[in-house]
């Protein structure tokens, strides 16, 4: 008996050591989350390389279940511990998880920012089209993985639309695409042209054979179908010491004898004979026409002042000049417009200057035609840009025959003298009497632009008595 109370004590003493040892927790239960919220929420976006870490909190905060991380596409994202990592362009859904619920986050993963420094296009140059035809231009950044995306425009969209590259032909004429990423453009000329409609029949009228007397003339009408066929009708004799046509079916009798008239459109042919014989009545000489003596009225001065302007500069100074000289006026206006980033003075990148860096270049000039008919004097205004002409000024002067013309070139200017740029002109053009030129200020008063038209009268006197060279203005 006292043996088994022994033992009895020992078990009942070792029972109460553990309960004083082993800790309150280790004998409690778990306690589960109910929810988790994380921050940021929602969408994260990075670029390749960047880490965001996100916080994540339990509910209750003294839950015992382990927060565990998962990226749904660890090509586009890791994460560990909540750090995410962003790897490649994509997406990927990061989540966290406790127990039984989770919470997710969306990475959207974009590449670097990388600036282009370049782009060309393919085809380069200039592209012929027909309207309603279409082609695709290619354009190639600098470097290859530039993330500046590639604006298209059309300098015409009644000639031609652009989109994603793809160019569709509209209308006959002419249209600059211009591809820009960041701050480069480039461009390309589109040309289109009418659709190719074949001839299919050609008939003539006098159709049998007709005759004539050497000396004669008589025009042979064509009729072709359909009548918008785009193919010329192109003129033939079998015999010019016989008869001989123009490009306008009129049959003009050399010699005696018989020749074929042909016309051809394509490949469709209409023949006609004509028979030659004797001389033909000679025709009564016209009476010729007096010419003025001396003593008529001079002819008056014809007057034009034409002008290139951007910013209205210039154009300000020519409305004063015509309203002093009592000119026509006539506005140089580009097929594509020059805009505030094309004159952009601190970008050596932009499209004026690269015009000025390249002398060959040569805008294309839109707007209304110009008729230099009967004008004796031409005032010619333009801007200064760096320190020159703008190039669209040569495209105007090769465009024009100045014979005739007395030329006096102005120029508006912030800083800069006319310089060369008038002599410049002058030798472009080839024809015409060129004066110096003068540089105004865009705030010139109409009466001091007056007294400048006044001083250069005695020019104009000796202009009339000497004969200048394009290459050598009067001083």
């Amino acid at each position: 008996m006292r043996r088994n109370g022994r033992k009895g004590f020992t078990v009942a003493l070792i029972v109460a050591l553990l309960l004083v040892v082993i800790p309150a927790w280790a004998v409690s239960s778990p306690v589960r989350t109910s929810d988790i919220q994380l921050s940021p929420s929602g969408t994260v976006e990075l670029t390749v390389g960047e880490k965001v870490t996100i916080q994540a909190t339990v509910i209750p905060k003294d839950s015992t279940q382990p927060i565990k991380w998962s990226s749904s596409d660890r090509k586009v994202a890791t994460v560990a511990d909540g750090v995410v990592t962003a790897k490649n362009k994509g997406t990927a859904t990061v989540t966290a998880s406790s127990g039984d619920r989770q919470a997710s986050v969306e990475v959207k993963v974009t590449p670097k920012p990388v600036s282009t420094t370049g782009i060309s296009l393919s085809p380069s140059g200039t592209v012929e089209l027909t309207i309603g035809d279409s082609t695709t231009i290619k354009a190639t950044l600098e470097p290859w993985n530039s993330t500046q995306p590639v604006k298209w425009s059309s300098s015409d969209k009644a000639v031609a639309t652009v989109q994603k590259g793809v160019v569709n032909a509209i209308g006959e004429g002419t249209a600059v695409i211009t591809a820009k990423s960041g701050s480069k453009k480039a461009r390309v000329e589109v040309k289109v042209i009418p659709k190719t409609v074949k001839t299919t029949k050609l008939t003539l009228s006098p159709s049998k054979t007709f005759k004539l007397k050497v000396g004669d003339r008589k025009t042979v009408k064509v009729n072709v179908k359909p009548k918008d066929s785009t193919q010329p009708v192109k003129w033939s004799s079998s015999d010019k010491k016989v008869a001989r046509v123009n490009s306008k079916g009129v049959v003009t009798a050399k010699g005696e004898g018989t020749a074929v008239i042909t016309a051809k459109s394509g490949s469709k042919k209409a023949s006609v004979k004509v028979k030659v014989t004797g001389q033909a009545k000679p025709k009564p000489t016209a009476t010729p026409t007096p010419k003025p003596t001396a003593t008529e009225p001079p002819v008056t001065d014809k007057v034009l002042v034409a002008y290139f302007s951007c910013t209205g500069t210039t154009e300000d100074v020519a409305r004063k000049l015509a309203n002093v000289t009592g000119a026509d006026l006539y506005r140089i206006v580009p097929a594509e417009p020059y805009t505030a980033e094309d004159l952009d003075y601190g970008d050596r990148s932009n499209r004026a200057t690269y015009e000025q860096d390249h002398p060959d270049t040569r805008p294309k000039i839109g707007g209304k035609s110009l008729s230099l008919k009967g004008y004796t004097t031409l005032y010619l205004g333009y801007p200064i840009w760096w320190g020159m002409e703008p190039r669209i000024m040569c495209t105007f002067v090769e465009r024009y025959d100045f014979t005739g013309i007395t030329v006096i070139p102005f120029c508006t200017s912030g800083s800069s003298d006319i310089g060369t740029s008038g002599s410049d002109l002058a030798k472009l053009a080839g024809t015409g009497k060129w004066l110096d030129g003068a540089r105004h200020s865009g705030s010139i008063s109409e009466s001091a632009l007056r007294e400048w038209v006044e001083s250069l009268k005695y020019r104009f006197v000796a202009l009339r008595q000497i004969c200048i060279s394009p290459t050598e203005p009067i001083r």
